[in-house]
């Protein structure tokens, strides 16, 4: 039993390390919609968010860009929302839509 916990003491330990080392934040992203959007962040698809949910994304600590396309509810042109933030190391940053 004394060794389990140990080993298991250990890996929580390291893991705190390897995040600090690697300087990694969460971005927490939000559709306050009832329709899905498509998510981008630095131009990399993330797939799709539902209406009124949230998605937690692991970021580099630094500034990233974060995009969001309506996929369905609008009539001519989806909705497209972006902006620039800031994700710092070991904190949480949110950005909601719409």
């Amino acid at each position: 039993m004394k060794k389990l916990f140990s080993v298991v003491f250990l890996f929580a330990i390291l893991q705190i390390i390897s995040c600090e080392a690697l300087k990694m934040g969460t971005l927490q992203i939000s559709n306050n919609s009832s329709n899905p959007y498509s998510l981008t962040i630095d131009g990399m698809n993330k797939g799709t968010i539902n209406g009124n949910t949230s998605k937690d994304f692991k970021l580099a600590e630094g500034e990233h860009t974060v995009s969001a396309t309506q996929q369905s509810g609008y009539l001519i042109y989806a909705s497209v929302y972006s902006n620039t933030l800031n994700v710092y190391s070991g904190q949480k940053t949110n950005w909601n839509f719409p």
